[in-house]
């Protein structure tokens, strides 16, 4: 199936009775139930919530789990075995979408790592279960208590599915979104080591302090790309998707190995997925690593949804 829609969609616009399936994550930060305190009682039925196996002791993770329990009782699917997540995702969408030509899914993915909703998008582009997948993805923007520590890269590895298939090709280049974490870009880059490097990040307006800073903390890497840094738009997916595809269509060479490294918010790695999928040469890279202290985010401002259909 391929991606025939990419909208947003204004917050105050959504139906949650006309979905047929709602995604959660539980992770450790506030905004993890920001979304789903609002939810109404009539639709907790069609709520399944993924939680995250390791830190569930730390911050909020132990209270979000109550209010997540209050919704859908103890059914919280976790584990930390990547087949067993990927599975159980896939078999809480084939059995929703039994017997509709058209499923609806509304993912809260403000705090899901990315390999889940890399398995939704996945899920949506090989499923033959139905003819039609509409997939409203929702963020909670969050403000963040304290600046982090750095990250400590352990391992870089593809999002499961998005793989590309540009390996062994003459001439690889890599584009980084950046984010406030320079140090640990400039480590993947060094073990990337790519032929070219294009950089990319978030900016929300002409007047934007937040990307300045990023420009600011990332000026090593800028200056080691051949071109002049991209800017996307925070929230809005549909135009991002859009701009990274411009840039990578003028890079899609047979010979050439194109890689999306999206160090930045998850709205931006949501658009990296999403133009995989429509370029399926091109490959997005996960940096895995850990910090030595989590820090507290609590939800702040609208909440960005995004619509994605397959068909």
């Amino acid at each position: 199936m391929n991606i025939t829609l990419i909208e947003s969609v204004a917050s105050d616009c959504v139906d949650w009775e006309s979905y047929d399936l709602i995604i959660l994550a539980s992770g450790f930060e506030e905004r993890s139930i920001h979304i789903a305190k609002s939810l109404p009682k009539s639709v907790h039925s069609c709520v399944h919530v993924f939680g995250f196996s390791n830190e569930l002791k730390t911050l909020s993770r132990e209270s979000n789990d109550v209010v997540f329990r209050r919704i859908i009782g103890d059914s919280i699917f976790v584990s930390n075995n990547k087949g067993e997540c990927e599975r159980e995702f896939c078999r809480v969408f084939s059995t929703a979408a039994q017997g509709k030509s058209k499923l609806r899914v509304f993912v809260d993915y403000s705090t899901m790592s990315r390999d889940w909703y890399g398995y939704i998008l996945t899920w949506a582009k090989y499923q033959n279960v139905c003819t039609t997948v509409e997939l409203d993805f929702a963020y909670s923007h969050g403000i963040y208590a304290s600046s982090f520590c750095p990250l400590q890269i352990s391992e870089i590895v593809c999002v499961p599915g998005f793989e590309g298939g540009g390996a062994g090709s003459r001439v690889t280049t890599a584009l980084y979104g950046l984010g406030f974490d320079s140090a640990a870009t400039l480590t993947v880059n060094e073990l990337i080591e790519p032929d070219r490097v294009v950089c990319f990040l978030a900016r929300g307006g002409i007047s934007d302090p937040h990307a300045d800073i990023v420009l600011r903390e990332n000026r090593e890497m800028v200056e080691s790309s051949r071109s002049s840094v991209l800017e996307l738009p925070i929230s809005d997916i549909r135009r991002s998707t859009s701009l990274l595809l411009e840039k990578l269509s003028s890079m899609n060479e047979a010979s050439e190995e194109i890689l999306l490294v999206p160090m930045g918010p998850k709205t931006h790695v949501l658009a990296c997925l999403l133009a995989c999928h429509i370029l399926p040469k091109i490959a997005c890279l996960h940096a895995k690593g850990t910090r030595n202290l989590p820090v507290q985010v609590s939800a702040a401002g609208p909440v960005s949804i995004s619509r994605v259909v397959y068909c």
